[in-house]
């Protein structure tokens, strides 16, 4: 087997497994050397993202961009980011797609996480649309929208949260994780959610008072925990899109209130039935360790 088979196999082994992730690697392997690189390189990335992320803010505020060039330059910054992903880890030898959370294996298992977190907020949700009504849901979700958007208009919206997806779950989270690997979880998970909440909305600029702690401990804490569940940040994206209000408000006022219910409704059988899928594989899972060691004695 030649040398660059021999480490493609190795790369991929460590850093896409099937079922089991082992967050340290053989130390004949790696040394000091591979950490220290891969920590230099998180911390380049880290300035450049923070750069760019508060330059392109500054640019669509400054020039009130239309939505369509904001979805644009969304896409262009997730482009950005990609290929300086790209570049730092292939420089150091360990580039794979599983780097940013794109693996073949985990994107339901993601999916179904993040939509159990959300069960006490879809509750809360389908409570206040029967307590009050449809327009009170419409006040809480509001988001500034043409006075007649067009019927593809729910597009835009999508498209715009897809790019805001793809920035924050596979660069923000999966990438900082994957690159602190020998890091204990109980500092690398509060270290990538404080530097996600460093960007998020450009606090720096704006103000703290510009945080919204409901989003950072649902997209940044628990998105982030469930990233570490499934290693998978596709998954991520899908159920980030699915749970963000302006894209329902917006559904709301260019389809009808009706689907905006309908969604709501639907959120909340989607979350209770995440958690049963989780509850289930938990006892299952108990049940054959107990079986196990039931077994052996």
């Amino acid at each position: 087997m030649s040398l660059i088979v021999m480490k493609y196999h190795y790369m991929r082994e460590y850093w896409c497994p099937d079922k089991v992730y082992v967050r340290r690697r053989p130390a004949s392997r790696e040394g000091g050397d591979g950490a220290k690189e891969r920590y230099r390189n998180l911390a380049i990335f880290y300035v450049a993202t923070y750069s760019a992320f508060y330059l392109f803010d500054y640019i669509e505020n400054a020039l009130s961009l239309s939505f369509g060039l904001k979805i644009a330059s969304g896409f262009a910054l997730d482009a950005i980011l990609f290929l300086l992903v790209y570049a730092l880890s292939e420089s150091g030898g360990y580039w794979s797609p599983c780097l940013v959370g794109f693996r073949r294996t985990g994107t339901l298992s993601a999916f179904v996480w993040a939509n159990a977190f959300f069960l006490p907020d879809t509750l809360t949700l389908l409570f206040r649309l029967y307590a009050y009504g449809q327009a009170s849901i419409l006040a809480l979700f509001y988001f500034p929208t043409p006075s007649s958007p067009p019927l593809w208009y729910p597009l835009y919206a999508v498209s715009f949260w897809i790019a805001g997806g793809i920035a924050v779950f596979p660069l923000l989270e999966a990438f900082p994780y994957e690159s602190l690997k020998d890091v204990r979880k109980r500092y690398a998970i509060p270290l990538v959610v404080v530097l996600w909440a460093g960007i998020y909305n450009a606090p720096l600029v704006v103000g703290v008072i510009n945080l919204r702690p409901d989003d950072i401990f649902f997209f940044d804490f628990l998105f982030l925990v469930a990233y570490v569940k499934s290693r998978n940040s596709i998954g991520l994206v899908l159920a980030y899109v699915l749970a963000e209000s302006p894209v329902w408000y917006i559904i709301a006022v260019s389809w009808g209130v009706r689907i905006l219910s309908i969604g709501i409704v639907v959120r909340a059988l989607l979350s209770v039935a995440c958690v049963g899928i989780l509850v289930f594989q938990y006892w299952r899972s108990h049940g054959n360790d107990q079986k196990s060691r039931a077994t052996h004695t």
